[in-house]
């Protein structure tokens, strides 16, 4: 129920307050809202933890997602199959990142099977999207239709 009642709450927030439906003020509402969230939701079900991970991620991943933002305000704008290239590609240290401080903070391995496929399909998609944009810089040849008669 609480995660639904925070997902409710920035949305009321951001449509009462700020109006217009726009991605730097949901990034906003997320920046300042996740910690306060996060040491609520911990103290109302009693586990300690539950602030001291979630925090720790949850800093981490709103990092990515400005960062993320900033590549599609820059790049996006006028080459959206590099910025979801390059996209694909910051995912990949992310992933990293977040397997390593997992790590340190429970132990799980950093990486398995699942892990290893996970950055492999990021790096396919992220060729395909570089190339993809190189198709559409070049353009596509016309194909000639043949018509029956």
């Amino acid at each position: 129920r609480s995660p639904l009642l925070y997902l409710y709450g920035l949305y009321l927030f951001q449509v009462l307050c700020l109006g217009k439906k726009d991605i730097v003020k949901s990034l906003i509402s997320l920046s300042v809202f996740v910690i306060p969230y996060l040491y609520l939701l911990g103290r109302i079900l009693k586990v300690k933890e539950l602030f001291q991970f979630g925090a720790v991620i949850s800093l981490i991943s709103l990092v990515f997602l400005w960062i993320i933002y900033a590549v599609f305000f820059r790049v996006g704008r006028t080459r959206k199959f590099v910025a979801l290239g390059i996209t694909a590609l910051l995912i990949i240290p992310f992933v990293i990142v977040v397997n390593v401080l997992l790590f340190k903070m429970i132990q799980v391995p950093i990486f398995d099977v699942w892990d290893f496929m996970t950055l492999l399909i990021l790096l396919i998609l992220a060729i395909v999207f570089f190339i993809c944009d190189s198709a559409g810089k070049k353009g596509l040849p016309k194909r000639k239709s043949k018509s029956f008669q």
